[in-house]
């Protein structure tokens, strides 16, 4: 917003001086080109950001702050000064009355605009784009010759790089980090081990994997004495869904046809080692390893320390695609995540990369 305004001030004083008058325009107008102009320039400058930590760009954002701005600059910000020089003397009513009656009209518009449910969905961006864009938005702003122009060409190749692939690798699975929400992502969906996911993680993960398409669990009936029969339930598993059963878990097969396996009772690990190739235990019980090459196991110990975490299919020479990890943290050792090393049965810290 101070480089724009300073690029407009320079434009007008050569403007005077080659003209030789001083053109002026009249309250109103100052008012409305100067709110849609600050309205676009914060709304481009702050876009790349949004778009990089929230997968999404509001769609009529530029009508909220053009009917929003003149009752924050007439109303309610200059009556919230009125009244704090007031209060001394008990007359704070009025000015807060009229600040008031600004910020319910300000709440309305928001209210208008929400219910237009205008939102472009951007899914993850990729690092190369992203930088290209803000380090070009950081040149337009700091250089004040002709030089400037190089960042908006930069800033012109982080569009365009996003224009020719403008999704980052989607992972194969995504699991949260209480393990008890697991997502197998296909082309355009994601299937889930609940027919109700947590909202607030749910659309996290359709918004970064621009995904719209939800798939939810098929369930088999449970019969009796059969509720931990887990060949049965490995049988039943379909690529691209989950199917569960009550008392024993869910089971469902990634785009890659590895088959993934989501159970709450430890005991049941060893049963499943071998015959899945991920294992998702949803319980604060110790788990029992399986053997090297058997299947993965991802336990709340696991997730504890890594936070939620993806798996991603790298290509091998020979044979089937290998799974890589991708956790939130590379590590615990900065000091607000150390907790995640602390052992509450023994009261200590466990050092980094010690099994909880």
């Amino acid at each position: 917003l101070v480089a724009g305004y300073a690029r407009w001030r320079d434009q007008r004083r050569k403007h005077r001086e080659s003209s030789g008058s001083r053109p002026g325009m009249g309250a109103v107008s100052s008012l409305a080109v100067g709110t849609v102009a600050t309205s676009l320039i914060g709304g481009m400058a702050t876009a790349v950001y949004a778009a990089a930590h929230f997968n999404r760009l509001p769609a009529y954002g530029l009508v909220a702050n053009v009917l929003t701005t003149p009752l924050t600059s007439v109303l309610i910000m200059p009556f919230a000064l009125f009244a704090m020089l007031l209060m001394p003397f008990g007359l704070e009513h009025y000015p807060l009355v009229i600040m008031g009656q600004g910020l319910d009209w300000m709440m309305a518009v928001a209210r208008y605009v929400a219910a237009l449910d205008g939102e472009w969905t951007t899914g993850r961006m990729a690092d190369g784009p992203f930088f290209l864009i803000a380090l070009g938005g950081t040149l337009l702003c700091v250089l004040r010759t002709r030089l400037a122009l190089g960042g908006a060409g930069l800033v012109a190749l982080g569009v365009c790089v996003i224009a020719l692939d403008p999704r980052e690798e989607r992972p194969s699975i995504v699991i949260s980090e209480d393990a008890q929400l697991v997502g197998l992502v296909t082309a355009d969906a994601i299937a889930t081990n609940r027919s109700r996911p947590p909202e607030f993680i749910f659309s996290q993960w359709r918004r970064a994997l621009a995904v719209s398409e939800h798939a939810v669990p098929l369930d088999l009936p449970v019969y009796a004495g059969s509720d931990v029969d887990t060949a049965a339930l490995l049988a039943s598993a379909k690529v691209g869904v989950f199917t569960c059963r009550k008392g024993t878990g869910c089971v469902g097969r990634s785009r890659e046809g590895w088959t993934v396996a989501i159970v709450e009772k430890a005991e049941l690990v060893p049963l499943l080692c071998g015959h899945a190739d991920l294992v998702v235990v949803a319980s604060r019980r110790p788990v029992a390893a399986c053997p090297p090459g058997a299947s993965l196991i991802i336990s709340t110990g696991t997730l504890r320390r890594t936070g939620s975490v993806e798996i991603h299919a790298v290509p091998e020479q020979a044979g089937s695609p290998r799974m890589q990890v991708v956790g939130s943290f590379s590590s615990t050792e900065r000091p607000w995540q150390r907790h995640r090393r602390y052992d509450w049965r023994a009261g200590s810290f466990v050092p980094e990369g010690s099994p909880l």
